[in-house]
């Protein structure tokens, strides 16, 4: 009888550190969160340690100069042999860390992909996925603001 006790003991010990495990490591599969700190950081806060190698992935717009009001498409894409689950994108000023600019638009194809976020208060600041699927290519139309527009980065 002490025997099965010391085996339920251990049994439950186990189970209860697996779930620490699982508990610490905060995937968003459905997308970041509206969260302040992840807009700051733009980092997914995944439990790991940020790449510091050169990316693998690319970001492309269709093209280089645009007025307020109109339409950049923003492309993510993985290298051939890769893939990717989840994005955070937005657009800011070169330098400015904090405010992003425009918003996304996010509709037809794109409600399949994607989903804006709310990033200082500012309605569809930045866009995050809505699944863990593996994408290889998303596009993601952004509307740029009606001021200055100069200097513009993805991030």
């Amino acid at each position: 009888m002490k025997s099965y006790r010391n085996f339920q003991h251990l049994l439950t010990a186990s189970l209860l550190g697996l779930l620490c495990l699982f508990h610490t490591t905060s995937a968003y599969q459905n997308g970041a969160p509206d969260s302040a700190e992840i807009c700051e950081k733009l980092s997914p806060k995944h439990g790991v340690d940020p790449q510091t190698s050169p990316s693998p992935y690319s970001v492309n717009v269709n093209r280089n100069s645009l007025n307020g009001g109109e339409k950049l498409t923003i492309t993510l894409q993985a290298p051939s042999e890769s893939y990717f689950k989840g994005f955070l994108v937005s657009v800011k000023k070169a330098g400015d860390a904090k405010a992003p600019v425009g918003k996304f638009d996010i509709s037809g194809e794109q409600n399949r992909t994607g989903k804006s976020l709310k990033c200082f208060g500012l309605p569809k600041s930045a866009a995050t996925h809505i699944d863990g699927s593996e994408k290889k290519q998303v596009s993601l139309d952004w509307i740029a603001p009606n001021e200055d527009l100069s200097e513009l980065e993805v991030v």
